[in-house]
């Protein structure tokens, strides 16, 4: 046999078995029984790409949007306005974006709400490579059903 042949043979014959060997079936997801007293049911809809909700003590809940968007449900209706607009700062391509947020523990004594999201340089734009894309942690100050984007404090990450 010539010296080619002998060296791809064995790929192919590797290749050939693995093609022919039997996969795995699929993984269904299984159902989740609850405890009695429990039930299941949607409080609000209508988000686009949720990633992360908070609880104020109020009974509002708070929703954020990969986007940079944090929302309010209030009495079990999505208030119209959002809380908070942030979305041209944030960077949402990919796995980045508005990725997490928190109230602090006094709220609303101290009216303070942590997001965690990636920051878009004025400099870049879209899929341009132009500009540092960092993380940012900031502290908004949140007023009944609004947090003003001009009250940002960054406490991690790039200024702005």
């Amino acid at each position: 046999m010539p010296s080619i042949v002998k060296r791809f043979l064995p790929i192919c014959l590797l290749v050939t078995v693995l093609a022919l060997a039997p996969r795995p079936a699929p993984l269904h997801a299984q159902g989740i029984s609850l405890p009695d007293g429990f039930v299941q049911s949607a409080i609000a809809a209508g988000f686009s790409l949720p990633t992360d909700f908070a609880f104020a003590p109020d009974g509002r809940i708070f929703v954020a949007e990969k986007a940079g968007r944090i929302r309010v449900v209030q009495n079990g209706s999505v208030l119209g306005a959002p809380l908070l607009d942030i979305s041209s700062r944030v960077n949402s391509m990919f796995d980045r974006g508005l990725l997490g947020m928190t109230l602090h523990p006094n709220f609303p004594s101290t009216p303070y709400l942590y997001v965690a999201y990636t920051y878009e340089p004025p400099e870049a734009s879209g899929y341009s490579q132009e500009g540092s894309r960092t993380a940012r942690i900031s502290r908004f100050i949140v007023s009944g059903n609004s947090a003003n984007p001009s009250s940002e404090l960054v406490l991690v990450g790039a200024g702005g």
